[in-house]
């Protein structure tokens, strides 16, 4: 009951747009819109492929196996969603954090298993203490 009463005093406002339409989320239905959804990837290294070949391999993955099992993207690294991730690493925006959690697990394929767990990629100390997370 609470809750409900926070989200009728403090609305949901899309971090992109500032929009207040954002039915119980941080980012509105036309910025979701924007984002590029990976949808032809290498099955291995999840590198964005033209065409529509879904469960194909990419050049470099042909040439030489990658050292890791698997990679799944489910965005094409392009604008808007460079600009959150920036957001989130270099102007401690945390609600970016959220948001690309979100979009992660809305758009999880029914073929890939869940992971046992998420681990980052390693940070430099220095970075650490500069960002703080």
């Amino acid at each position: 009951m609470l809750k409900g009463f926070l989200r009728q005093l403090y609305p949901p406002v899309c971090v992109l747009c500032g929009s207040t339409h954002c039915e119980n989320r941080d980012l509105c239905a036309a910025c979701e819109a924007d984002l590029h959804i990976n949808h032809h990837a290498c099955c291995m290294c999840a590198i964005p492929l033209p065409g529509d070949m879904p469960s194909a391999l990419c050049g470099q993955c042909l040439q030489r196996k990658p050292n890791f099992d698997l990679a799944w993207s489910p965005f094409i690294y392009a604008q808007p969603l460079e600009w959150m991730i920036h957001q989130l690493k270099f102007n401690a925006k945390l609600a970016f954090g959220r948001v690309l959690g979100n979009l992660a697990v809305q758009h999880l394929p029914d073929w890939l298993e869940k992971p046992d767990c998420i681990i980052p990629g390693p940070l430099h100390p220095r970075r650490l203490r500069e960002r703080g997370f």
